[in-house]
């Protein structure tokens, strides 16, 4: 039985073949290889636009997120405010974001200089 509930972060490998559900959840499709005015984007590239998910940032409905689904093949990328209903996905593996992740993320992406 697998636990309904992914607290995994990146660094532990997530879970597999999981996604929260989208009609439950508030979410925003921010990557994306096949659907038309997104960009692919890689897996650390899908765990910072969550760090930074914002209605600003994207225009879409979520204002924080916590979690994030990511799609090898297609590159797709969803970020979740909450996560209801987790189920089964052929195609995602979800990620928590904990907290301290998402405060360096933010901060290294807005106030790091090269």
């Amino acid at each position: 039985m697998t636990d309904p509930t992914c607290e995994k972060n990146m660094d532990q490998g997530g879970c597999k073949g999981r996604r929260c559900d989208k009609a439950l959840t508030p979410s925003d499709k921010v990557c994306s290889s096949t659907s038309a005015g997104l960009a692919a984007c890689t897996l650390a590239e899908c765990q910072m636009k969550c760090a930074n998910a914002s209605k600003a940032a994207y225009g879409g409905i979520v204002e924080s997120c916590d979690h994030f689904a990511y799609d090898t093949t297609d590159k797709d990328c969803y970020v979740f405010n909450g996560c209801a209903d987790e189920g089964f996905s052929d195609d995602y593996n979800l990620y928590n974001l904990e907290y301290p992740t998402k405060a360096g993320a933010y901060t290294r992406s807005h106030f790091c200089s090269n």
